[in-house]
């Protein structure tokens, strides 16, 4: 028994390390095939009529292995490609980050597009009834609710028909009113990305998803509490033949990721599709394959068939390659972007539960180009759209103090409708896109006339001899020069919109008058102001930051104060953006800076609506 070898294979599917093993009963498993590989015996390759996207049946090689409970199966294809495209940048052509608080109808349906009563439950294994009171947008983040019934739902109402117990929240991209072209779904090639916080309740059944006559891919399910087992797949509905379809998961234990929000993207190009968490590559499904034979030390002959991305494939040759049967109408059909909340009950029945969205984004391979002038000041400038066809059919669209004149569908003339102090502004026009059925929205923020009237805002720690005056307004094209009586030591940052003025601490009043000219293409002003310094004594309370620099944590210590532990304290950077508020402890606040970009800080304790008491500045390195 010792002696006698044990072949088993382990599948571990599509990805960027698929390898098949060999165990034996005395030795330690290793590997009979290389990375981005599935692989059989050769004894289990076979040959069978497939139906191919075209729906005729075409000879396929296919693998009847026991232990692999995918159906691999691969077409063989000549193919000569001219490039992988990347010559041609991603632009994002769809942007939600769900402002306001309604849910913008036009992109989004809160049911399925189907015949009732399948357009509430979606399918035979959903476990809710999805309902449009379960979807809410509220302060910039969309929230699909789950919650129980207080009784048993049938539908049709008064049958014994798709029992549910639960109501949950959707959206599915409305591509209703988007003609004929877009009727197997709205989003062709692309990267689909979502910033989200999944629901945490065990039972609770997020799922980020597409559908359409391609078939089936899912972004992430969760069926496991708490939320860190991520289950991507892809269906293929076109290949029925004695089984309802073909899918091919994988699950990934990425930890428990209700925790937070968390970004979670799909690219789908022509060669593969490719999942990422946070950035992370997790998952591929390639739609091209190299077939190679391999003989293992028993000795036993592997066939494997290895992942091919588009930079593998020579240009503008003839390759031979293997295409997977899954990949079927994936070059060819659109699919239809669905978020939803559902339940699972072999998990958990919880009474209620929320999956949160941040943003939605959607990019897309396009040369055209939205060029406006950053700042507008009369008549005579000109929008432009850039390496479109002549004959684009465009909608233009302009904010409050902007006059538009269309000159010719791909330029605008810009003319301002006010006169006074300037203000921001934008320029938006909409193309349309082979690629989705939303077409692309170029959007441009300008700002409009002279600059704004400068908001000050001063930071003063009286014995440290420091004072910092920032410009807190957001118009970013304006340009701006100090000049402060006495001609004191200064710093002034690249923008203009800092200053740090030193002086001499005194224990009486002393008083800085400043000048600050502002000026951009359209004009320029001058404000003059002044600040009172308070008087240094020797017990002068004050705020003391250290380490400085730091990159992890600091200590603001309290300094001849009271107890103010009770009090917030609020880390601001260099332009007075609040970055962080938590509750001071006397004497010493430790603080967590390690999630900080490197740059220049303040630390303040607020001890009424009036009066606020600053450290130093402090600088956070990584």
């Amino acid at each position: 028994m010792t002696n006698e070898k044990l072949i088993h294979f382990v599948y571990f599917g599509f990805d960027s390390c698929i390898c098949c093993y060999v165990f034996s009963f005395n030795a330690i498993p290793h590997s009979v095939c290389q990375e981005d590989r599935i692989c059989s015996k050769l004894t289990a390759l076979t040959q069978r009529m497939v139906p191919n996207f075209m729906d005729t049946l075409e000879l396929a090689d296919w693998l009847l292995d026991k232990d692999m409970p995918e159906r691999q199966g691969f077409f063989s294809r000549t193919i000569n490609k001219a490039s992988c495209g990347d010559e041609v940048p991603y632009r994002t052509v769809f942007f939600d980050d769900f402002s306001g608080n309604e849910l913008d109808t036009s992109f989004w349906l809160t049911n399925f597009p189907y015949p009732y009563p399948y357009d509430i439950i979606g399918h035979d294994d959903t476990h809710v009834a999805f309902s449009q009171d379960n979807v809410s947008v509220n302060n910039g983040i969309l929230k699909l609710d789950l919650f129980r019934s207080d009784t048993t739902m049938y539908f049709p109402p008064g049958s014994n028909q798709h029992e549910r117990k639960y109501t949950g929240g959707m959206i599915f991209s409305n591509r209703l009113t988007k003609g004929p072209n877009f009727e197997p779904g709205c989003f062709g090639n692309g990267i689909y990305t979502i910033r989200a916080k999944l629901a945490p309740h065990e039972g609770a059944f997020p799922s980020y998803w597409f559908t359409g006559w391609a078939g089936e891919v899912d972004m992430f399910e969760f069926w496991e509490s708490p939320q860190g087992e991520l289950l991507a797949t892809l269906h293929q509905w076109a290949l029925k033949e004695q089984v309802d379809h073909y899918f091919y998961d994988k699950p990934f234990d990425l930890g428990d990721l209700s925790n937070g929000f968390h970004i979670y993207q799909l690219e789908w190009t022509p060669y593969r599709f490719a999942w990422y968490v946070d950035g992370t590559l997790i998952h591929t499904f390639h739609r091209y394959y190299q077939k190679t034979l391999q003989i293992d030390e028993i000795p036993e002959t592997y066939v494997c068939y290895t992942g091919l991305d588009c930079s593998d494939i020579p240009d503008n040759e003839n390759v031979s390659v293997w295409e997977h049967i899954a990949w079927n109408r994936f070059q060819v059909f659109f699919m239809d972007l669905v978020l939803y909340l559902d339940q699972h009950p072999v998990r958990g029945n919880p009474n209620s539960s929320s999956f949160q969205i941040d943003w939605i984004k959607v990019e897309q391979r396009t040369n055209i180009e939205l060029e406006v002038p950053k700042v507008i000041c009369s008549y005579g400038d000109i929008a432009a759209l850039l390496n479109a066809s002549p004959n684009t059919n465009t909608t233009w669209d302009c904010s409050d103090g902007l006059i538009c004149l269309p000159d010719t569908g791909l330029t605008l003339n810009l003319d301002l409708s006010f006169q006074g102090s300037g203000r921001p502004g934008w320029v938006e026009v909409n193309v349309p896109n082979a690629g989705n059925c939303f077409g692309h929205t170029l959007h441009k923020d300008v700002w409009l006339g002279t600059p704004e009237v400068p908001s000050i805002q001063s930071i003063i720690t009286p014995c440290n001899g420091s004072l910092t005056l920032i410009i807190t307004n957001k118009d970013t094209e304006a340009e701006y020069e100090w000049n402060i009586q006495g001609s004191p030591p200064i710093f002034v940052s690249d923008d203009g919109k800092y200053i740090d003025i030193s002086y001499t601490p005194l224990p009486v009043y002393q008083t800085i008058y400043y000048v600050l000219t502002y000026s951009n293409q359209c004009g320029s002003d001058s404000k003059y102001g002044w600040v009172l310094i308070p008087p240094c004594y020797q017990n002068t309370g004050h705020l003391v930051v250290s380490p400085n620099p730091a990159n992890s944590t600091i200590g603001v210590e309290m300094i001849n104060l009271p107890d103010y532990s009770s009090h917030p304290m609020i880390i601001i950077d260099h332009y007075f953006n609040t970055v962080k508020t938590i509750t001071a402890d006397y004497p010493v606040t430790t603080v967590n800076v390690s999630d900080l970009h490197s740059g220049y800080y303040f630390a303040y304790i607020a001890i009424d609506e009036n009066q606020r008491i600053y450290s130093s500045k402090f600088l956070v390195q990584h």
